[in-house]
C-alpha cells in the first residue's frame, strides 16, 4: 500500500467512525453539524415512491441517522431533465417548502434518477440503495455518501452541496486549517489526475495551484472545460505546472466530482426555472453549468453539442440562456491534493471494485464475506469473490471474480466466473448434482405484481451486453443477447418484432424486450431463467417451442413499471433476519 492509499484508509475510517456516532441516534444528540436536509432525486413518481419506501424502512431499523429531513423529489414532468434539470426542480421545491429559511439550510443533493441499465441489479431499487460489503448493519450507497461527506457541514453555513449517487469519493480534507465554502459561486472538488482521464471528465483550468504542504488549497478557476481531448487541454492551459508532480511522469490535471452552489447562485438558478420550465431537455449538471463559470469563460462550448444526449435548436438556446444566467458567477476548485475517485455505475466496475481492486477494498475497508451464513470453507480458499447477506448451502461452490448478494441457496449450486448473481433463491436439497450458473453471466430476481398478484422474474444478461443499444427493426437478430447474436439463438423464421416487442415500440433494444417470463415463487423463477439460457445457448430450437419461452414475458421496462418494492424488501428483511438466527 502507497503512502496515498494508507492517507485514505486513514481518514475513510475516521469518516466512517463519525458516521457511526450518529447513525440511530437523534439529531439533538449528534456531537457534530450534520445536513438538515438529504434530497435524493429520482426518474419519476414511481421510483420516488419506491425510494421513500425504503427510506422509511431504514430510518425504522435505525440505519440511518434520525430526524433529519429525508426527501425523495421526482423530476416533474414525463420528459427527461438529466442530472442540471434536477437541481433546478430540487432548488425550486425547496424554495416553495422553506421560503427564505433555505439560506440558513445545509442540503446534501444526490441526484439518483435514472434506470441504471448498465448495471441492472440496481435498476428497481436505485443505484443509491446498491449493497456494499462493509459495515453492520450493511452499508448501502446512501449510507456511503452521508459517511464520505460528513465532515463538510460543519465548514458551511448554508447552501447545497451535490453529490455523485455512483461513486466513492475518498479524500482526505483534515489538514487542521479554517478553509470553508464561504466563497460566492461554486466550489468544486478538484482531484489531481492523469491528462488521459480528462477525457470522459471536466477539467479545470487555474491560473495558480497553491504548492504548500497543506493537504487542501482553494483556488480561482479561469475556466472550465468538459470531456475534452488532451491536445484541447495542453492549448487552454489545463495541464498543471511540472513542480506539482515533482515526482515526474504523466503531465497531471485537476478534474472534477462533487461541488457546493452558494444560496445566491441558487436564487439565480430558481428565477431562471421558474421562466423555462417546464424542461424538455437533458441538462447536465456539469457540462452545462461548470462551463458557464470562471473568469475566462466564453460561449464557444454552448455549439458544441457532442456530449449532449440529444441535439435541436431549442436545446441549444437553452444552453445559452444557461451561460446567460450564470456569466459572471465565480468557480472556485477546492483541490484535495490526497484524494481519489472510483466509478462503479457497470458491471464491469462491479466486478472490477468488490472483487479484484484490492487497493479500494483497503482504502475504504470492504470485505469479501460480510452479513452471510454458510458453513464451507470457499472463502479460505478464493480471495476475489464477494458475498452479501446470503444463506449458502455448504455445497455452493463459487469461482473467481463473483458478485453474490441476497441469496437464498438451501441447495448444491455451482457458479462460474465473472457473474453477478442477485436476489435469487434456490430450495432443492433432493439431489446432490449442482445447478450450474454458467460463467459471464448475470442474474436477478425482482418481485413484481402482474395479472392482479405477486409474482417473480429473474431477468438474466450476459455481463457485457448492451441494454440501452438499440438495432433496427430489419435487423433485431443482430442484438446481443448473452454475449451472441440473438438470431444465433433463434430459428429462422421466428419472428423477433411480434414476438418480444410491444407493436407500438419504436426503440428496439435488450431493455425494450420480452424475455423474462413470470413465475409464482422466487424459486421457479430462478430455475426457469436458467433453463432458459441454457436453451438459447444450445439452440436449434423450432419456432413453436421458441414462442412458449417468450409467451406472455416481460422487458426490463415492463418489469420496472409492475415493481413491488414491499414484495423485495421483505424477502431481504426475512432472509436478514434468517441470517441471525443461524
Amino acid at each position: 500500500m502507497d503512502d496515498l492509499s494508507a492517507t485514505l484508509r486513514r481518514a475513510t475510517g475516521n469518516k466512517l467512525q463519525k458516521f457511526e456516532q450518529i447513525r440511530g441516534k437523534q439529531a439533538d444528540t449528534f456531537p457534530f453539524p450534520f445536513w438538515d436536509v438529504v434530497v435524493i432525486s429520482a426518474a419519476d413518481e414511481s421510483q420516488s415512491v419506491a425510494f421513500q419506501q425504503q427510506i422509511n424502512e431504514k430510518i425504522q431499523q435505525g440505519h440511518l441517522p434520525l430526524d433529519v429531513c429525508f426527501i425523495c423529489f421526482p423530476d416533474p414532468g414525463s420528459d427527461k431533465i438529466g442530472p442540471g434539470g434536477s437541481l433546478m426542480a430540487v432548488c425550486h421545491m425547496l424554495h416553495e417548502a422553506y421560503g427564505t429559511k433555505l439560506k440558513d439550510l445545509r442540503v446534501l443533493f444526490l441526484p439518483a434518477g435514472g434506470f441504471s441499465q448498465r448495471l441492472p441489479s440496481a435498476s428497481v431499487l436505485g443505484k443509491i440503495f446498491t449493497t456494499l460489503p462493509l459495515g453492520n448493519p450493511i452499508y448501502q450507497m446512501l449510507e456511503l455518501q452521508l459517511a464520505m461527506y460528513i465532515d463538510l457541514p460543519s465548514r458551511m453555513t448554508g447552501g447545497m452541496f451535490l453529490a455523485c449517487a455512483d461513486t466513492f469519493i475518498l479524500y482526505d480534507a483534515d489538514d487542521g486549517s479554517s478553509w470553508s465554502f464561504d466563497k460566492s459561486g461554486i466550489t468544486a472538488f478538484a482531484h489531481p489526475s492523469e491528462l488521459e482521464v480528462g477525457r470522459n471528465h471536466g477539467v479545470f483550468v487555474v491560473s495558480q495551484v497553491d504548492l504548500n504542504p497543506s493537504k487542501v488549497s482553494m483556488v480561482e478557476c479561469e475556466r472550465f472545460l468538459h470531456k475534452v481531448s488532451p491536445d484541447v487541454m495542453r492549448a487552454e492551459g489545463a495541464v498543471l505546472p511540472q513542480s506539482f508532480n515533482p515526482s515526474g511522469g504523466d503531465e497531471r490535471i485537476l478534474i472534477d466530482s462533487s461541488f457546493f452552489i452558494d444560496c445566491e447562485t441558487i436564487d439565480k438558478l430558481i428565477d431562471f426555472y421558474v421562466k423555462v420550465q417546464p424542461l424538455r431537455f437533458e441538462i447536465d449538471s456539469h457540462g452545462d453549468f461548470l462551463q458557464a463559470l470562471g473568469t475566462k469563460s466564453n460561449s464557444a462550448y454552448i455549439s458544441n453539442m457532442q456530449n449532449a444526449v440529444s441535439q435541436s435548436q431549442s436545446l441549444l438556446k437553452m444552453r445559452k440562456d444557461i451561460f446567460d444566467v450564470l456569466r459572471g458567477t465565480s468557480l472556485h476548485a477546492l483541490v484535495l491534493k490526497e484524494s481519489k475517485f472510483y466509478h462503479i455505475g457497470t458491471t464491469k466496475e462491479y466486478l472490477h471494485h468488490f472483487c479484484q481492486n484490492d487497493v479500494l477494498q483497503s482504502e475504504l475497508g470492504l470485505k469479501q464475506n460480510v452479513g452471510n451464513h454458510y458453513t464451507g470453507d470457499m472463502f479460505n480458499h478464493n480471495s476475489e469473490l464477494c458475498v452479501m447477506n446470503s444463506v449458502l448451502h455448504s455445497d455452493v461452490k463459487i469461482s473467481r471474480n463473483v458478485v453474490l448478494e441476497f441469496c437464498h441457496f438451501q441447495g448444491a449450486v455451482s457458479i462460474a466466473s465473472n457473474t453477478i448473481v442477485s436476489n435469487c433463491r434456490y430450495s432443492n436439497q433432493s439431489t446432490s448434482e449442482a445447478v450450474e450458473i454458467p460463467a459471464d453471466n448475470f442474474l436477478h430476481t425482482v418481485c413484481v405484481r402482474h395479472q392482479g398478484k405477486r409474482q417473480f422474474v429473474t431477468v438474466f444478461f450476459n455481463v457485457d451486453d448492451n441494454l440501452k443499444k438499440g438495432q433496427p427493426q430489419n435487423s433485431l437478430g443482430d442484438l446481443i443477447f448473452l454475449g451472441q447474436r440473438l438470431g444465433n439463438a433463434l430459428d429462422k423464421s421466428f419472428d423477433i418484432p411480434t414476438t418480444i416487442f410491444d407493436p407500438d415500440e419504436s426503440t428496439f433494444s435488450l431493455w425494450n424486450a420480452k424475455l423474462f417470463q413470470p413465475r409464482s415463487t422466487m424459486d421457479e423463477s430462478f430455475a426457469h431463467a436458467l433453463s432458459t439460457m441454457k436453451s438459447l445457448r444450445v439452440g436449434g430450437h423450432n419456432s413453436s417451442n421458441l414462442k412458449s419461452l417468450f409467451e406472455n414475458s416481460l422487458s426490463m421496462k415492463d418489469i420496472l413499471k409492475s415493481k413491488d418494492i414491499e414484495g423485495m424488501l421483505e424477502f431481504r428483511r426475512n432472509l436478514t433476519a434468517s441470517i441471525l438466527k443461524l
